[in-house]
């Protein structure tokens, strides 16, 4: 009797060590979840990362949702991704767009990671805050009065312009005026005949012989000497 109770009590603990190995021999993985920042506005990129370690091997990914607050069953994700695991080193990454829908609310924002496709899997979880981008009309005043100020520019350099057309056009007009006088005075001074200096010379031997010759002609003729026989 005794050595039969034995013998189920053996049977039993070689039962359980059997059916306990797997779960005592399982490789135990964890995993890593982080942002790329720790607040976001309106259509900024939120960048999701992180490791299974040990890496775990090819064909697993990691299932993302981002939540408010916190990631409950009952409560429907803004948004859901699917990064896959790099078989060697068991590092994932994903990348989110902030707002894009009215759930999306200014406050603070769960990353839930998790991975295993059966139980028991394991999760992570980072926080992040999130600010709905204001918009404001200033960038419109700012364009008018940019553009007020380009027309005022455009004015007064139209205008300068003008000036300096006007000014190049009296200039031009009092050059062409001083030029046709100077052409005037040229052509009246050289209007006067020029003699040279042989003609005047000339002149005044014709007037020099002219005078010998009248006072030859004044001159009293000479006495006659009677000659000798």
């Amino acid at each position: 009797m005794v050595g039969s109770l034995r013998l189920v009590v053996c049977s039993a603990l070689v039962i359980a060590l059997v059916a306990l190995a797997p779960v005592a021999f399982a490789t135990m993985y964890a995993i890593t979840v982080s942002t790329d920042s720790s607040s976001y506005t309106t259509g900024q990129a939120i960048k999701v990362s992180g490791t299974i370690s040990p890496a775990p091997g090819p064909s697993t990914a990691v299932l993302l949702r981002i939540c408010s607050v916190a990631c409950k069953p009952a409560t429907p994700p803004l948004a859901v991704g699917e990064a896959s695991v790099n078989e060697t080193t068991g590092d994932y990454n994903f990348t989110f767009v902030a707002g894009g829908s009215s759930s999306w609310t200014a406050g603070t924002y769960t990353v839930n990671a998790t991975w295993g496709a059966s139980p028991p899997t394991i999760f992570k979880v980072a926080n992040f805050t999130y600010t709905v981008a204001v918009t404001t009309t200033s960038s419109s005043s700012s364009t008018s009065s940019s553009s007020s100020t380009s027309t005022s520019t455009t004015s007064s350099s139209s205008s300068s312009s003008t000036s300096s057309s006007s000014s190049s056009t009296t200039s031009s007009t009092s050059s062409s005026s001083t030029t046709s006088s100077s052409s005037s005075s040229s052509t009246s001074s050289s209007a006067v005949p020029e003699f040279p200096v042989q003609t005047s010379f000339a002149v005044i031997l014709v007037v020099i012989v002219v005078a010998a010759y009248l006072l030859a002609r004044r001159s009293p003729p000479r006495a006659s000497v009677p000659k000798m026989s």
